[in-house]
């Protein structure tokens, strides 16, 4: 079940470090990928396998305090910091293309 979370925390911050990682020349295991028009859905598909996959570990375990907010963090958490960094890049995306064109 950790190694799963590790992994999408891991991908995520990946995600999140793109354009730093890129500036700075740093590793960065999605800076090859990203090249790809459809990089940003592939990261949405590869989150989402790895969010049932760890769910469907979670929802064996036999917790009874605190189970909601749990819940809500690997429910919602993930896609809330997800869609900020997606909006980020997106941003950052425009921002490129119209200086470009100035």
């Amino acid at each position: 079940l950790g190694d799963v979370y590790k992994r999408q925390v891991y991908l995520l911050d990946a995600y999140d470090d793109l354009e730093h990682d890129r500036k700075k020349n740093c590793f960065n295991p999605l800076l090859e990928k990203e090249e790809d028009e459809m990089f940003d859905d592939w990261m949405k598909q590869l989150l989402t396998m790895m969010a049932v996959e760890f769910a469907k570990e979670f929802e064996k375990l036999p917790i009874i305090e605190d189970v909601e907010i749990l819940r809500n963090i690997i429910y919602s958490g993930i896609w809330t910091r997800y869609e900020e960094v997606r909006n980020k890049r997106a941003q950052g995306e425009w921002r490129q293309n119209d200086e470009k064109s100035v």
